[in-house]
């Protein structure tokens, strides 16, 4: 039977890379009656060839047995890689939360220091006025009356509204909390403190006060702008503290060493096939008298189909 074998037929991947399973050189030309009446080439299906032969039931198993271990690699991968991510969220909300609390505590004191600083100014020129009217009187002359806690909540609130990038309405809310806690502050001066003073001595601690808050203000807003500034993302060491995890040289070198052997099995064994196959081939050609065999990976010919013979052949040497 005549079959023309057409180019880009499939080739497997145990194909012959040539696409010639056999061929014969410096064949001696037949008589012209003989060349016209049979064909000189034949053609497989690989594929069939292939599945034909004796061991392909072991390469089969070698196959599948590599797929599963990809599979099993790509799995563990993943489930390492959810550990380590899990791990590295929970040690930044830790450090994160350790770095707020640092940067608060340092914004505290600061500010804190700066308000000592003003408030003993005005208790020397309330000292002052006091003394020139030779009263005995006591004012807390301060910039502050708040409790530790409403101060600690101004404290935060400043420190939020600086370093936190918040929305217009949380802005908005926490601008108009400060105030709150600031004229509560501001309302501090102790007026019966300044009787018999003149209106100009009152005008000049009033305006002292004003001065000192203004300044006091400024301040707290530049330390926290500062902590903002020099705030940089943390680096976390993904491995500390981290359970669970092997090594990851020693992981990957152990799968590499796994995959690698799987690999050689399977083309130690697609090798002997392929000799195998070829071994045959010649067989067949040389008992239908054919020149060449093809993969059906050859240009527009006419070849016998010798798919059949190859695979009787292959079966019957039991390899």
């Amino acid at each position: 039977m005549k079959i023309p074998v057409k180019a880009g037929a499939m080739i497997l991947c145990l194909c012959a890379a040539a696409g010639i399973l056999f061929a014969v050189h410096n064949r001696q030309p037949e008589p012209e009656s003989v060349q016209t009446a049979k064909p000189v080439y034949g053609f497989v299906d690989m594929e069939t060839v292939v599945k034909a032969h004796p061991r392909y039931s072991e390469y089969f198993q070698l196959e599948t047995e590599y797929n599963h271990m990809l599979d099993s690699y790509k799995s563990e991968q993943q489930h390492f890689i959810s550990i380590a991510t899990n791990q590295e969220k929970i040690n930044r909300a830790i450090q994160s939360e350790a770095v707020a609390q640092a940067d608060k505590d340092e914004y505290m004191s600061r500010v804190k220091v700066k308000e000592d600083e003003l408030n003993r100014n005005l208790q020397n020129l309330y000292k002052k006025i006091s003394d020139s009217h030779k009263t005995q009187q006591v004012s807390t002359g301060t910039l502050t009356g708040l409790s530790e806690a409403d101060s600690n909540e101004l404290a935060n609130l400043q420190l939020r509204l600086t370093v936190l990038d918040l929305s217009s309405k949380e802005k908005a809310e926490t601008m108009q909390r400060i105030g709150q806690l600031l004229n509560s502050r501001y309302a501090s001066g102790d007026k019966e403190s300044m009787q018999g003073w003149s209106k100009e001595e009152i005008e000049q601690m009033t305006s002292a006060k004003a001065k000192a808050m203004t300044e006091l203000d400024t301040y707290a807003k530049s330390v926290a702008e500062e902590i903002k500034n020099r705030k940089t993302p943390s680096k976390v060491n993904t491995q500390a503290g981290v359970t669970g995890l092997p090594d990851a040289d020693k992981w990957n070198a152990a799968w590499e060493k796994k995959i690698k052997a799987k690999q050689a099995q399977m083309a130690a064994l697609k090798s002997d096939m392929m000799n195998d196959i070829r071994k045959d081939a010649a067989k067949v050609a040389q008992k239908k008298g054919l020149k060449m065999i093809f993969t059906r990976c050859v240009a527009n010919v006419s070849g016998e189909d010798v798919t059949g013979d190859l695979v009787n052949t292959l079966i019957s040497d039991s390899y």
